[in-house]
């Protein structure tokens, strides 16, 4: 999966669940997980999977 997909996918929960945010790249993604006041929403979960699987696939490519 690429970057763009998973900013995509992301933003899809992001609308889904109502959270006013919308993202645009990996620094974006890195800022929502890095922040301790997101922890305890229920997208984050989905979020932190999402971005494992793009850092994943990175490493995969190098």
């Amino acid at each position: 999966m690429d970057e763009q997909m998973v900013v995509n996918k992301i933003n899809g929960v992001f609308e889904e669940s109502g959270y006013p945010l919308e993202i645009s790249d990996i620094s974006d993604i890195e800022d929502f997980l890095n922040n301790q006041k997101n922890m305890d929403l229920e997208v984050y979960e989905v979020v932190e999977q999402l971005y494992s699987q793009l850092m994943e696939d990175y490493d995969t490519l190098q």
